[in-house]
Formats: C-alpha cells, structure tokens, sequence
C-alpha cells in the first residue's frame, strides 16, 4: 500500500469507457495531472491592459500584435506587449514578445517579467522607397 502526504493533492482521473464491451482504454495523462495552473491567479478574461509600477514609475500593458512562432500547425501564439508610462513622461514605450492567446491568458507575473525584458520600441516605421538612388531621376535621360 502507498502512503501519500496529506499535503499533496492527487490527481484524480477516470478512466476512457470502452467500446463495445472491450476493456477501458488508459486515462490520458492529461486528464491526471489535473490543473496545472491551480494557484496562480488568472485574470479576467475582458481584460485588456494591465497596470504595474516598476521602481517607481507606473506603466501600462497592453497588446501591440499578434503572430505565432513558427510556420507549422505546432506554432505558438505569440503576443507583442506594448508597455507605456502611465500619465504620460519622458521614458519611450517599451515592447516584449510572449507566448500567448490575448492579455487575460497572462498572470500579473508573467507580465512583469515581460517587462523586465522588454526593450524600447521602434520609432514608427516610415515608408522608405525600394530604390532610394533612383527617387530623384525620372524614366527618361536626355
């Protein structure tokens, strides 16, 4: 018989029905691990910014773009953090890449480690022509 630690919940699993009078199937090992976010407190699913100080200074977080991580089905969501000073400032916005669906899929933690590394954004990006040598020349010479 095994003892287990009061401490320790245990998953708790049932078992696949069979078919057609065939023993049950395994219980996916999924469904026994349970919740492996229990404990971790998970925001709202409407929300769409996130308010954090860092030393000091107030920011807010929000979503800048969407993508995934790579080209095949097994790609992850990804999201582009957006991370402006609260109240306005003299400090430029700050940018992060994290895994994940929308904002509300993020805990407080996650975003703020996000935050710590995130880098300044790029400046707005300006339309630069392809050829810039031939923007001044017309079709014609002569």
């Amino acid at each position: 018989m095994e003892h287990h630690d009061d401490s320790t919940p245990q998953p708790v699993a049932t078992p696949v029905p069979a078919r057609d009078g065939a023993p049950p199937l395994p219980t996916p090992v999924r469904a026994s691990l349970g919740d492996a976010q229990a404990g971790v407190r998970r925001a709202e699913a409407t929300r769409t910014t996130v308010e954090l100080e860092v030393d000091g200074t107030s920011w807010t977080a929000s979503v800048g773009g969407m993508s995934r991580s790579g080209a095949t089905l097994a790609s992850a969501p990804t999201l582009l953090l957006r991370f402006d000073r609260t109240g306005g400032g003299d400090e430029s916005p700050r940018e992060a890449w994290v895994v994940g669906r929308s904002l509300a899929d993020l805990t407080d933690l996650q975003v703020e480690l996000a935050f710590g590394r995130s880098r300044p954004a790029p400046e707005a990006w300006a339309r630069k022509p392809l050829f810039p040598e031939t923007g001044s020349r017309s079709g014609k010479e002569g």
